[in-house]
């Protein structure tokens, strides 16, 4: 991976992490996150944003609740 993609991937996880901290409850499941990052200028999948999630739940950063169809960051 190059430095450039591995910065991307970092924004991507702190921007993730500032919208849930402006989120009520602080969570949104991954669908809504996929949009609100895309705003943001992370064109990413929905499959790219759950990655990230478990990502920073391995990190113990957010708690993930599987729903099957979306996941809940908390």
């Amino acid at each position: 991976m190059n430095k450039y993609a591995d910065f991307l991937r970092q924004d991507l996880r702190l921007v993730a992490l500032r919208l849930l901290a402006e989120l009520p409850a602080y969570r949104a499941n991954s669908s809504v996150l996929t949009m609100a990052l895309d705003r943001y200028g992370h064109a990413v999948s929905r499959d790219q944003v759950k990655t990230e999630l478990r990502w920073l739940e391995e990190q113990g950063l957010v708690r993930i609740e599987d729903l099957d169809a979306v996941l809940v960051a908390v």
